[in-house]
């Protein structure tokens, strides 16, 4: 990928074509909850009295006192499955105040020990929260993997995706942008159960907390599948060394270190350090030689991937 730029320290235009097909797959369970309804489209079952959807459309937990409540929906499990679900909770997780999200459950009643299935725990003693993806077989519980330590170890809001593959490889994705921007945070492999009839949200709760917990955006039913290349949105020039490229969605890591994949005309060549920022969305490359004002240059881009491995298309300008 070839672009033109001025180096005359200001913003400047450019001109990048991509192609591409995104695939999306039908869902067995969508619920946005904007109809304001538990029993149609789909159907939930358990403590609906101790839920509500607010203002915004949203599943907030809506109890009294403590303790603890669930809401369940029929969900079927296959091969090369997702989950998608927001989450919020208005506090700092804890072994008393937690949340478990059944991804798989042979079991309506998600408050009965005698569970076979997965969920993601929200919450536990101690400051080291993490997500965890355990499997349950009734009362003998397995972790199956878990993301870093204190991803939540205070009051949190995310998007949350989890896929499992023919092959019972889970992995776990976070997005904590709003704008459907994953990391993975953890994988493991797990195929002791295969079937499943039913996805919900547990809360345990002190007194406290009992109108902390909200849901939104359940998807589940087979894996989107990425398929879109990143798009670069600006290239400016900072200094007379330095550029700063801005893309539509995070990098992966190891496309962006390799300094050979960046490379501009004239005699300047590649740089000689690419810093990222934390959203690994806009890179900063650093050269060894200075640009010349008022005269035409070409950066040019390969193997620029994002996580899902579509790479960056070529143009000419």
């Amino acid at each position: 990928m070839a672009n033109t730029f001025w180096p005359n320290m200001k913003m400047l235009g450019f001109i990048i074509t991509v192609f591409c097909s995104p695939n999306f797959c039908t869902a067995q369970v969508i619920d946005d909850f904007s109809d304001d309804d538990f029993s149609l489209n789909p159907e939930w079952l358990g403590a609906i009295d101790n839920f509500r959807i607010n203002n915004t459309l949203q599943l907030q937990l809506n109890a009294e006192g403590a303790g603890n409540s669930f809401l369940a929906t029929i969900s079927q499990f296959q091969e090369n499955c997702e989950w998608q679900f927001w989450i919020k909770l208005g506090f700092s997780p804890s072994a008393n105040n937690n949340c478990r999200i059944y991804l798989v459950s042979d079991n309506s009643n998600l408050t009965d020990e005698n569970i076979n299935g997965y969920f993601l725990q929200f919450g536990e003693a101690g400051s080291n929260d993490a997500i965890e993806l355990f499997r349950q077989n009734g009362n003998e519980i397995y972790s199956v993997c878990r993301s870093p330590d204190g991803i939540i170890s205070g009051s949190f809001e995310f998007r949350i995706k989890v896929t499992r593959n023919e092959n019972g490889l889970w992995e776990l994705f976070t997005d904590r942008s709003g704008d459907y921007l994953f990391t993975l945070e953890a994988s493991g492999a797990d195929q002791e159960i295969t079937f499943s009839e039913y996805f919900g949200f547990y809360c345990k709760y002190t007194a406290s907390n009992s109108q902390k917990f909200y849901f939104d955006d359940v998807y589940i039913g087979a894996q989107i599948i990425d398929e879109t290349a990143p798009e670069l949105l600006s290239l400016e020039v900072i200094q007379a060394n330095q550029i700063e490229l801005k893309f539509s969605e995070p990098l992966a890591s190891e496309s962006i270190q390799n300094l050979e994949n960046f490379s501009v005309n004239h005699g300047v060549g590649n740089p000689i350090l690419v810093q990222v920022n934390e959203s690994l969305q806009i890179l900063n490359l650093f050269f060894s030689s200075s640009f010349e004002e008022n005269r035409s240059y070409h950066l040019s881009l390969q193997n620029i991937q994002d996580f899902s491995r579509n790479t960056i298309g070529s143009c000419d300008i």
